[in-house]
């Protein structure tokens, strides 16, 4: 994750942009920026001017702030801790960090043809284990939570740094059909962003024997040629009545693993056939159009077919407009006008706060006394100072917290949930939340159905898949995006911006009582914050929405 963006007005057209403009998914400068917090709530930009200020104040001690969540037996001052990285432990890959994991693990090759053979399939953070996670929320950054580590009797240092953090990365070679596991060490990641030295360290490699990894975008794109090119693919569209080829749709299924000659040692694909009716309409509904009746087996790794059936003659399915996905005049209809416009408003801005990838929702009050040191000669009162105590300093704090990720398989991962009940304290709900995996087995048992039983996530990743989200459409209200970075096949960085979306909701009543004696009422709405993304695998679309509620 990359850049968070804040934008306040929202636009009225975007849901009828006709364009119909695939989104672009640029790859980053050769200098890829590290997270980047940008702001236009006048709040939160004057809370980072204090923080700021504070900072540059406190060369030696680090004393509670609003930010700050102070626990019942810490004192107030903290001794300042230098910061192995700027980035928490659980925050996402930068760019910055990705470029230098491929690089590192590039360089390890040990020959040109074997660094040329490597495709980067996924590169992720490697997540660090709990104690970790602890220590970093503990002392590092705040809101500064020493409750989270266990208390030792008679020690009382800190410790000095994090460790680096690591990176994962799955790599398959082309050449020798092997896939591999590889942990990166980032300690060196920001010398490479001025320039300096831009390798990490290698802690491991593991080639993991008979598996294949997910296929990429760029082989789907060379298996569609593949077959499109292959004569009797050919000869058999024309049978159907097809002789444009661009009108063609090929989408490459992973073979799964039905017998022997599905062997994962081998890169296969069994591709499914569609077929739209006009070139000149990208938002057509191919899938609504299956070219039923071919079997085509395809070796993925040296892009050959392999094995070709023309099984059955299946005619095709007659076009209907209504299945597309345009306006309602271009199928014959209208769109509704019937609904007015609905706007949601929140002149003094949402009621979340954002540090980085974390994340604080509802009630934090903070009350601060000051107390009188009194100077008095002969018992007479001769001036008043007033001192700031912060050793009395109250909070009262009933809030969620909780960190943002994002990974190319599962897309976004919520870390670290928790909810602080004012006195109660700190209250641990999760420590990782995600859909580790979209399985959709059609259960159909005739030929090809039986061996369409799609995993989505492993075989595609819904990270990869997600979409660049709109204002107006996707979400309303004050909208807090956060971009998402990852590798391409050839190791470059890519970015979705405005990948996952964060907003507060309205929904409904929360509690309502009325008095039958004096036909008084009381009344409070409810609210939730969703943290939100969407993605489209092939003809899927997934909408993943997190929602926190006000009640329990």
């Amino acid at each position: 994750m990359a850049t968070t963006q804040e934008k306040t007005t929202p636009s009225s057209s975007c849901c009828a942009n006709n364009n119909n403009e695939p989104i672009r998914r640029e790859p980053t400068s050769a200098s890829p920026e590290e997270w980047i917090v940008a702001t236009t709530d006048l709040r939160e930009d004057q809370n980072q001017k204090q923080q700021q200020t504070r900072a540059s104040a406190m060369a030696s001690l680090i004393h509670p702030v609003v930010e700050t969540i102070p626990e019942p037996s810490i004192k107030a001052v903290i001794p300042t801790i230098m910061r192995a990285q700027s980035s928490h432990p659980l925050d996402p890959l930068s760019a910055a960090e990705i470029s230098v994991a491929v690089a590192t693990v590039r360089a390890a090759g040990s020959t040109p043809e074997v660094r040329d053979s490597m495709r980067f399939i996924e590169v992720v953070l490697s997540e660090p284990e709990k104690h970790v996670v602890a220590l970093a929320d503990a002392y590092f950054f705040p809101p500064f939570q020493p409750s989270l580590l266990p208390r030792t009797k008679g020690v009382t240092g800190f410790p000095g740094k994090l460790p680096p953090r690591r990176a994962r990365l799955i790599i398959y070679n082309r050449k020798s059909n092997e896939t591999s596991i590889w942990i990166v060490e980032l300690s060196e990641v920001h010398a490479a962003t001025r320039g300096g030295h831009h390798r990490g360290k290698v802690i491991s490699a593991q080639v993991v024997p008979d598996v294949q990894p997910p296929m990429d975008a760029v082989e789907y794109a060379e298996c569609e040629a593949v077959v499109k090119d292959f004569p009797p693919f050919r000869e058999a569209m024309k049978k159907r009545g097809i002789e444009d080829l661009d009108l063609v749709m090929v989408d490459p299924w992973c073979a799964g693993y039905h017998s022997d000659a599905d062997n994962p040692s081998r890169r296969l694909a069994k591709p499914l056939i569609f077929c739209r009716t006009e070139s000149d309409c990208p938002m057509e509904n191919g899938y609504a159009r299956p070219v039923e009746g071919i079997y085509v087996l395809i070796d993925i790794q040296n892009m050959v077919v392999l094995e070709f059936e023309d099984r059955k003659f299946v005619p095709l399915p007659p076009a209907d407009p209504l299945r597309n996905y345009t306006p309602g005049e271009t199928r014959g209809g209208v769109d509704r006008s019937d609904v007015k416009p609905l706007l949601i408003i929140q002149p003094e801005g949402p009621s979340f706060r954002v540090n980085g990838n974390f994340v604080e929702w509802q009630k934090v009050l903070f009350l601060s006394f000051i107390c009188l040191k009194l100077l008095s000669i002969s018992s007479k009162l001769v001036d008043a100072e007033l001192v700031p105590n912060f050793n009395t300093k109250i909070v009262v704090v009933e809030q969620w917290n909780f960190r943002v990720g994002f990974t190319p398989r599962e897309g976004m991962v919520i870390y670290s949930v928790a909810y602080v009940d004012g006195s109660r304290g700190r209250r641990p709900v999760a420590h990782r939340l995600s859909f580790v995996e979209m399985v959709v087995p059609y259960g159909d048992p005739n030929d090809p159905h039986y061996r369409k039983n799609a995993f989505d996530a492993g075989e595609d990743g819904l990270g990869k898949n997600a979409h660049s989200l709109k204002k107006g459409c996707d979400c309303l209200g004050y909208i807090k995006y956060f971009d998402a970075h990852f590798t391409n096949f050839t190791g470059g960085v890519e970015t979705i911006e405005n990948c996952v979306c964060m907003h507060e909701e309205d929904h409904g009543l929360l509690w309502k009582h009325q008095d039958w004696r004096t036909g008084l009422a009381e009344v409070r709405r409810s609210r939730r914050l969703t943290v939100s993304f969407i993605c489209t695998v092939a003809n899927y679309e997934y909408g993943f929405f997190w929602h926190f509620y006000q009640a329990s």
